[in-house]
């Protein structure tokens, strides 16, 4: 898959953020294979789960829940992050411990509660799966390479170009109105896009939490806290586990996918624009600008496949 650069805009050459490219080219037999797979739940331990139920494309590609348990540890429990726009990421999970798409698939598929071997048993026993990738993959067939190229193919097909704001930094000043623009001025003023800017509007960045919140327990108490358990027993702490690092998420389609954060405690994006301003740059946004703010995120939902989310 390639990704056609759109002509350059002369006046958005020192923005921050950069419009999702119009013209992918993807081979259309493996992204329709793969999203055969990404919806199977017969590929689950218990042939009651897909990949698609966590990531689900009608709701913003994630599933609308505080957090969603692993089947692999019930006791790690983590919002799930969207799938839109995935291919622009420069690491996944929400510790940005993958740097690829291939590598996580190794950890995702433990999410279905199963592993290679009994994943590519379970496509082996499936007469249509067997000879649709014997069809693209005659030399191969089923094996772990073949299913994670039609799952990467599906995955990185799955863009949303053309929000309101991809048509204001291509030059059109009437995609967005005033108030839109004042959001978008005070993002950059306050210094949200420090962090979240350049295609996906984040996904490219891992930072340290203590670099902005000190030790863990503090840095649970500002924005981690899951609830009214002890800090020691927070599950959703990303320090109990011994890791305080976390990727800076993308805020494309970002008013689809509530709640917010890596423990869901933001229900809106008022709410997560205000923790975040107290957090990490110590300010107390004015109610005013927090709207603002959350208007022009608003205008981050792009299309999927010439359709409005």
């Amino acid at each position: 898959m390639t990704a056609t650069p759109d002509a350059p805009n002369p006046q958005n050459d020192s923005e921050p953020i950069q419009p999702i490219p119009l013209h992918i080219d993807f081979e259309i037999p493996l992204v329709e294979l793969g999203k055969q797979l990404f919806n199977d739940r017969r590929l689950g331990n218990k042939g009651n789960i897909s990949c698609a139920d966590c990531h689900n494309l009608s709701q913003g590609g994630a599933d609308a829940q505080r957090f969603t348990a692993s089947a692999a540890d019930p006791e790690y429990l983590r919002n799930t992050p969207t799938i839109y726009n995935v291919v622009f990421n420069k690491s996944y999970y929400w510790t940005g411990q993958f740097t690829s798409l291939d590598a996580q698939l190794d950890d995702a598929i433990k999410e279905l509660g199963v592993n290679w071997e009994q994943l590519i048993a379970k496509l082996k026993s499936n007469a249509p799966y067997v000879t649709e990738f014997k069809r693209l993959f005659p030399a191969e067939e089923i094996t772990i390479s073949t299913v994670k190229q039609t799952l990467i193919a599906y995955e990185r097909s799955l863009i949303t170009p053309n929000s309101r704001f991809d048509l204001y930094l291509r030059g059109d000043p009437q995609a967005l109105n005033s108030g839109e623009k004042k959001g978008y001025a005070l993002f950059k003023s306050y210094g949200c896009a420090a962090c979240h800017q350049g295609i996906n509007v984040g996904g490219n960045l891992v930072i340290d939490w203590e670099d902005f919140y000190g030790k863990p327990s503090k840095m649970e108490k500002q924005i981690l806290q899951s609830g009214n358990s002890p800090t020691k027993h927070n599950r959703l702490s990303l320090g109990v586990r011994g890791n305080t690092k976390i990727r800076v998420p993308s805020l494309r389609n970002v008013a689809l996918t509530a709640p917010y954060f890596h423990d869901g405690s933001a229900d809106t994006l008022e709410q997560a624009v205000t923790i975040m301003a107290k957090g990490q740059l110590g300010v107390h946004i004015p109610h005013n600008d927090v709207k603002l703010i959350a208007v022009f995120l608003r205008t981050l939902t792009g299309e999927y496949n010439g359709k409005a989310l």
